[in-house]
């Protein structure tokens, strides 16, 4: 401890202001991670909930779609054909 009473006043003062610094620093960093990670979960389930809510709606407009009436469903389901008529 005498080489602490061998400091000049300002580095002192410095070192003090550093000690007391150190643990709300710690506190901001960790609050800052925690918020970071609570956000992203909240953000992954928003866009799973979305994705859900687009899948069903597009699985139901293509189930409304009648399926024998030689539409544009079956038509982009055939290949093309060739010149030479062959598949």
């Amino acid at each position: 401890m005498n080489w602490l009473k061998s400091l000049p006043i300002h580095l002192l003062i410095a070192f003090m202001l550093t000690v007391m610094a150190l643990p709300s620093v710690g506190l901001i960093i960790y609050s800052g991670i925690e918020g970071r990670s609570d956000d992203l979960r909240i953000s992954t389930r928003a866009t799973t909930y979305l994705l859900d809510n687009i899948a069903s709606e597009l699985n139901s407009k293509v189930e409304a779609i009648p399926a024998d009436d030689g539409g544009a469903v079956t038509d982009a389901a055939d290949p093309p054909q060739g010149r030479c008529g062959c598949r």
